[in-house]
């Protein structure tokens, strides 16, 4: 018996390859986890090292880890 292994056929298109600043994806993330009860929950744990997330009722903080405190709007993730 013989097995045939169709190759696929992957491209990547370097123009759609973005580089994200780790507050960038942390905003990314944000907006598609927008509406679980537990926003932040788990999205730290995909940040690099020392960088921090602080959840109040308007605001996310996200922290550097020089301690540098950036406020993101719930309502800017939920209307951009």
């Amino acid at each position: 018996m013989e097995t045939f292994y169709d190759s696929f056929n992957i491209a990547m298109d370097i123009d759609e390859t973005v580089t994200l600043s780790a507050f960038n994806f942390a905003k990314q993330l944000l907006a598609m986890f927008m509406g679980y009860p537990f926003l932040t929950a788990g999205i730290p744990d995909l940040l690099p090292k020392g960088y921090q997330l602080h959840e109040t009722e308007k605001y996310i903080f996200f922290i550097y880890p020089n301690g540098q405190i950036q406020p993101i709007s719930k309502k800017y993730i939920v209307d951009p």
